[in-house]
This record gives C-alpha cells, structure tokens and sequence, in this order.
C-alpha cells in the first residue's frame, strides 16, 4: 500500500493481464508528441537529432515551456513552497472498449485529505458512440501549497486520483494527480526532478 511522501518511490502496481486486454479507455501520445515536448523543455535540435537518430528534428520554431506537458495518464507539477497555485491538465482519451459507452469521473483520495486544494474534472461524464472515438477533458487543480503535517519542509497531493468509471461497472482507468512542492528535505522529489529530462548518453 502506498504509504504518505513517497509518491516518486513506488511503481505502478502489479500487472493484471486480463484489464491490460480490455483497457476501455487509453491516453495515447505519439512520436511527435515527444519531440515536440522536449523542443519546449529546452532542448535544442542538435541534441534531439544526436539522440534520436532523425535530422528531421527542428526545435527553431517551437517557443520554450516548462509547463508543457504529454498526454500522460498521470498529471504531475511542481510548484512553490507556500504559494496559491492553479494547475489545469488537458487530457484526451481514446474509447477501445464497447462501441456505446459512458464514463463517469470521480476524484478519489486513498487517506484522509490533509492539503489545501480543491481538484475538479470537466466534464464529468464522458459518452463515446463508437469505438476508436476521442473525448478530451481537463483537470483543475487550486490551493494552497503549505506545508503537510506528513511532510518535513515539503508540500504534496499525494494519494490522489481520478477515476474514469464505465456506468455498468465493468471498467475504471485511473490517473494519479500530484502537485508538490521541492525542499532540501524531500529526497524523491529532488531525485525525480533532476532526473526527469535526463536523456542516455548512447
């Protein structure tokens, strides 16, 4: 069980094989989808092309952001310590389970919640008519970053998610969500974010 503080320290869980060969809902993001990411990030074209093998790499038109973010099913962000904050996630699903079906989103907390944030999903029910159809959704994130009894000098969502939840029962896709905050004391996150767009040297 996931225990407070070490949302960066524990792995997704063990594999069951059975929902892995009907998802119903997958967050797909493509080769370019990368590239582009790391352009903003601050890479240059030189280095991407070394790494990636491709000249056809151009990061000269693409304006740096450090809040760009992929189409991940986890929603992640770093923000100051002890500041009001407001995080949105744009996030698109793909329908790869029955052709008439109907989510329901749900924010869910594993413990009590002890931070000041108030976490929203728009909108909050997803119909898709066929399979292979797109919806897209965004999650708002607003609060406090202040110090968490749980926490030494440090600030964090943790154990929080949002549930997509098909209306019969039989399928639910979960995404985690964290907002934290980076202190001298917090070594996952320190050690999460130097490595994060760390590239291999071959």
């Amino acid at each position: 069980m996931a225990q407070p503080g070490n949302e960066f320290e524990y792995g997704s869980g063990r594999l069951n094989a059975t929902k892995v060969l009907d998802p119903g809902l997958i967050y797909e993001t493509g080769h370019q989808d990368y590239i582009d990411y790391m352009c903003k990030q601050g890479y240059n074209t030189q280095m991407l092309r070394s790494h990636v093998g491709s000249h056809d790499i151009d990061c000269s038109r693409t304006k740096i952001d450090l809040n760009a973010d992929l189409n991940y099913p986890t929603m992640t962000a770093r923000v100051d310590i002890n500041t009001k904050f407001t995080k949105v996630f744009y996030r698109t699903v793909t329908n790869v389970g029955d052709p008439n079906s109907t989510y329901l989103g749900e924010i869910k907390f594993q413990v009590e919640k002890y931070f000041e944030a108030e976490i929203t999903v728009e909108p909050k029910q997803l119909h898709f008519d066929e399979s292979g159809n797109t919806k897209t959704f965004t999650v708002n994130v607003t609060g406090e970053s202040k110090l968490n009894m749980n926490f030494k000098n440090s600030f964090m969502t943790n154990n929080t998610w949002l549930t997509w939840r098909e209306m019969d029962g039989s399928r639910q896709v979960r995404s985690p969500i964290v907002i934290y905050s980076i202190t001298n004391s917090t070594h996952a996150c320190r050690k999460f974010h130097k490595n994060k767009f760390k590239l291999p040297l071959s």
